[in-house]
């Protein structure tokens, strides 16, 4: 046999022959042809009787063909190919009838043989031996590729059949024997022994066609083709050339068959033996793989411990990175407090007037740090982008008033480069679910690049519309916001696009060059709409200016983003509608009813709601006279809920009382900080804070005094600049200890905190306020410069847990913070 590749198929039942196997099955049969050739002239010669030829041939051509049939069923269990189990029958089939035969042969156990032998049934033994094995090997050669399901169930049935017709053949050639023709006279056949023969003889020629017939041929098709025709010579030989027993042509035929019987035998046993090579070499293969497996496997743990080692130290590192961004926020906000606010005071005159030239310089300083401001803002929300911090505030936006706010604030630089800006709004578009604050940056940073490149004279035009899901195929919206700005300015060339949305990139023009511009607003644009759920794209030609389109997820109110709770009333919402309604946002099922106690006792109804979601939608739904407010929430939590509160035109007026309540019911919290600002702070947003808790512009001789608390001497100065030119009466504290003292001492009407101060911070003076009756009734507004991060946020709430540790839950000190939040209203 060929030896065959290891991705090549080895059995002799699927290998296809190659050209060798072709020429030594084809030299095979010229050399048994040759030698029947030889023997026919002979084969009538008499010879002399030979005892131990049958024993021997038949023996041998037993076990040669057991072997066969065995090793064929080996094929058959692991191929489950039909063929296969009708050509094992066959041999086994022939193992059976060879030992019926050999028992039966007169003379060689008994004078007349077993099992009752006549004189005809060794014969007809031969004959039905030589008739039906071909029937199998056409079965085989007609059976296609079909495979059996159950192969053990298919060799035990192989075995008994081939079995009972080995029997059925006996015992039709013993007992039924009269009823078969004569074929033998003694040891010479009969005229009946060519008719007989012939048809014999016949099924053979009939299983040679069949095979030559077959579609795809393999080794096994090939061998059985060369068994077939030395089965040919065996018959011609022993039973139509011949005279009858013991002549050449008897002995040559027998030795004829054997040789076919054992040939295929060989060939298989030769398979097997070259399969073994191959399973050692591949057991082999495997324990050097099992090996080298096993040295790639401690590789890996030792990679795997460098790579724990690496994300602790990426852990660290990010951590350290969102340390640094914290101070560094505080750090470069602190100065840029006092030159911001400083050159915004003497802008607008507050301590005098200044020279046309001197306000210039003003002007400049002021918008330079305005610039620099809007840097730091971008290069943190950019590192919370990529640091995954970043997360939406989604909210109901009307797009047509967001287009014009937008557009509002770009008109004057637009006008100075006569530009034409015109907005095309789709006709009755409703309210979309989006982040307010990064939307508008978006359109703004859209807008703002569009007339930065677009020389004077040209045209920006801003479009709003609803889409369908199919203008990004990427996404899973059905429908989508699309935002667009088109300019007739200089262009975008191919390779710029390709760089444009990447972080600190510009492109290299004249204009450019003219502008003032960190290259992040593009690339943040860009997360802001990924965030969203949406996406970016570019249309432009150098010189034919670009379009710019922003596709946003269109969710609205009516689209469940999560199923939370519904609001619950309690029973006396109804009984009493004239009596003040209190809305309590409390995920704690004892607390919320501590709270309806406490307040219905009071005279209040309630309404209750398990999230600050719900509690938004109540809020808007139940117009409450006060909202009691958790911080703890599941979700939003409560400094989310009162920033939106208070970015409502709607809710802000009414007053909230944020309570935090543990869930024995045995302690709380009731903080008084009314506002949180950002520095740096303008005067206007400052003024606006006040009046938004119900701290209106000071009028009449008495001014109201307002205690300003902040470690940085500078930041202090230009907060009393502000309120001083407001009509407010200022006066300063520069440490947590001082502002504690002069609260108690003086009583402000306000106070304006910062949260980051050395020994007694922010929370340490809102706690000891709060702890005392005398100064628990004093709104707080916070004015930080510290970059308020998620994590900030879940650090306050653990500072809320801290200080309920410490404060006794008591119903006259809760019910009269409520009673003095309601005559407070305003924003």
């Amino acid at each position: 046999m060929e030896h065959h590749r290891h991705d090549t198929p080895v059995f002799l039942a699927t290998a296809q022959p190659g050209r060798k196997q072709r020429q030594l099955a084809l030299a095979v049969f010229g050399v048994s042809l040759a030698f029947f050739l030889a023997f026919v002239p002979f084969a009538k010669l008499q010879l002399p009787p030979v005892a131990a030829f049958i024993p021997v041939y038949q023996s041998a051509l037993v076990v040669s063909d057991l072997i066969t049939a065995v090793l064929l069923f080996g094929q058959f269990r692991i191929l489950r190919s039909r063929g296969l189990a009708f050509l094992a029958t066959g041999y086994l089939f022939t193992a059976f009838i060879a030992v019926a035969h050999a028992l039966t042969f007169p003379g060689l156990f008994a004078p007349g043989g077993l099992f009752g032998a006549g004189a005809q049934s060794t014969a007809w033994l031969y004959m039905f031996w030589h008739a039906v094995f071909p029937l199998f090997v056409i079965a085989y050669a007609r059976s296609g590729r079909r495979e059996v399901a159950r192969t053990g169930a298919c060799i035990a049935a192989c075995i008994a059949g081939a079995f009972a017709l080995a029997g059925g053949a006996l015992l039709i050639a013993t007992s039924g024997q009269s009823l078969l023709p004569a074929i033998m006279a003694g040891n010479r056949y009969t005229p009946s022994m060519i008719v007989v023969v012939s048809a014999t003889w016949a099924f053979s020629v009939l299983a040679m066609f069949f095979m030559w017939r077959r579609r795809t041929r393999t080794v096994i098709d090939l061998w059985l083709t060369v068994v077939m025709s030395a089965w040919l010579f065996d018959i011609a030989l022993s039973a139509m050339l011949n005279h009858g027993r013991y002549d050449l042509g008897f002995y040559a035929g027998r030795i004829y068959g054997l040789l076919a019987a054992t040939f295929v035998m060989i060939t298989l046993l030769l398979e097997n033996g070259m399969l073994y090579e191959r399973l050692a070499d591949s057991s082999a293969r495997e324990r050097e793989r099992a090996a080298e497996l096993e040295r790639l496997g401690g590789n890996l743990e030792q990679a795997n411990h460098m790579l724990a080692a690496k994300n602790r130290q990426l852990q660290e590192a990010s951590r350290l990175k969102s340390d640094f961004l914290a101070n560094m926020s505080h750090e470069l906000r602190t100065p840029l407090n006092a030159i911001i606010g400083f050159s915004e005071v003497l802008k607008d005159g507050l301590v005098g007037k200044l020279e046309a030239q001197q306000k210039e310089y003003i002007a400049d300083i002021h918008g330079a740090g305005k610039h620099l401001l809007a840097l730091i803002n971008d290069i943190l929300d950019l590192s919370k982008v990529e640091a995954g911090k970043m997360t939406l505030e989604l909210e109901p936006v009307p797009v047509e008033m967001l287009v014009h706010e937008c557009l509002h604030v770009m008109r004057e630089r637009a006008s100075a480069q006569r530009l034409e800006l015109t907005a095309d709004i789709e006709d009755d578009l409703d309210d979309v679910l989006l982040d307010a604050r990064k939307t508008r940056q978006i359109l703004y940073n859209l807008l703002s690049n569009a007339v930065k490149f677009t020389p004077e004279g040209g045209t920006v035009r801003v479009s709003a519309r609803k889409v369908g899901g199919e203008r990004f195929p990427q996404g899973r919206f059905a429908h989508y916001l699309e935002l667009s700005v088109t300019d007739s300015g200089i262009g975008i060339s191919p390779q710029d696009q390709a760089r444009l949305f990447q972080p600190f990139t510009q492109i290299d023009s004249r204009l450019s060059r003219r502008h003032e511009g960190t290259g992040l607003g593009l690339a943040l644009l860009k997360h802001f709409a990924e965030l969203h759920g949406g996406d970016v794209s570019l249309r432009s030609a150098p010189g034919e200016g670009s379009t710019f389109t922003v596709l946003l997820p269109w969710r609205q109110g009516d689209e469940p983003a999560a199923a939370v709770p519904d609001a619950v009333a309690s029973g006396s919402t109804s009984a009493h509608s004239d009596a003040p309604l209190a809305l309590v946002i409390e995920d704690d099922e004892k607390s919320a009813s501590l709270l309806r106690l406490q307040l219905e006792g009071g005279g209040f109804r309630t309404i209750r709601t398990g999230t600050a979601e719900v509690g938004l939608e109540t809020a808007a739904r139940e117009r409450p006279d006060v909202i009691i407010l958790d911080l703890l929430l599941p979700g939003m939590n409560g400094w989310e809920a009162l920033e939106r509160l208070k970015r409502d035109p709607e809710l802000c007026a009414i007053p909230v009382v944020i309570v935090s309540i543990l869930a024995d019911g045995n302690h709380g919290l009731s903080l008084g900080a009314a506002r949180v600002l950002q520095k740096p702070v303008g005067r206007a947003e400052l003024l606006e804070a006040l009046e938004a808790i119900g701290f209106g512009t000071a009028g009449g001789n008495a001014k109201r005094t307002v205690l300003v608390v902040d470690d940085d001497r500078k930041a202090v100065e230009l907060a009393r600049a502000h309120l001083h030119a407001a009509g407010y009466q200022a006066f300063p504290a520069y440490g947590g200890r001082q502002a504690i003292a002069l609260a108690k001492h003086r009583r402000p009407d306000l106070i304006v905190l910062d949260l980051m101060m050395p020994e007694v911070n922010g929370f340490d003076v809102v706690e000891a306020l709060k702890d005392d009756p005398a100064t628990r009734a004093i709104p707080v507004v916070i004015l930080t410069a510290k970059h308020l991060a998620d994590v900030d946020r879940l650090r306050l709430n653990g500072h809320v847990q801290e200080i309920i540790q410490k404060m006794e839950f008591n119903h006259g000190r809760f019910i009269g913070e409520v009673r003095r939040a309601l005559p407070g209203k305003g924003c």
